[in-house]
């Protein structure tokens, strides 16, 4: 790739120079955020399980929700879709299983939930300052 840049660059008369990019930085989570989450979705359905704390390993990939988190406060909710054993994320079968009316509902179940957080930012000031505080408090520990 370098190589074709620095062609384009010799062609063209131009210089061309490289920064290092953190491209996806590490999640935080607002813990405000999460509780309100949590017990959003508490009152939706007995079958999804939203866990605070398990597992805690779940996002293992990379995801640019992190440099959003950077910016705001922020919480990343995921959710699964079922699957035969094999058929995780960007696979045919997933594709398959995450068409059915199922996970459809769940979606709109857990899209709900996040609308019930979005409202208490906006309609109650004590718990959006709490929200900020503690970002606050945790992009000065970030910095650390």
């Amino acid at each position: 790739m370098k190589n074709c840049f620095e062609g384009a660059a010799l062609a063209t008369g131009c210089s061309v120079t490289y920064e290092p990019l953190n491209s996806y930085a590490d999640l935080r989570s607002s813990l405000p955020l999460c509780r309100e989450f949590v017990s959003a979705m508490a009152t939706k359905n007995a079958e999804d399980v939203v866990s605070l704390d398990e597992p805690s390993d779940f996002l293992a990939g990379s995801t640019d929700m992190g440099n959003v988190s950077y910016e705001c406060p922020s919480f990343h909710g995921a959710f699964g879709i079922d699957t035969a054993e094999g058929q995780g994320n960007h696979t045919s079968g997933f594709a398959d299983a995450s068409g059915l009316e199922k996970s459809f509902d769940r979606a709109i179940r857990w899209g709900e939930g996040m609308a019930v957080v979005g409202w208490r930012v906006l309609a109650d000031d004590a718990y959006a300052e709490e929200v900020r505080e503690e970002w606050d408090r945790d992009m000065e520990r970030a910095a650390q």
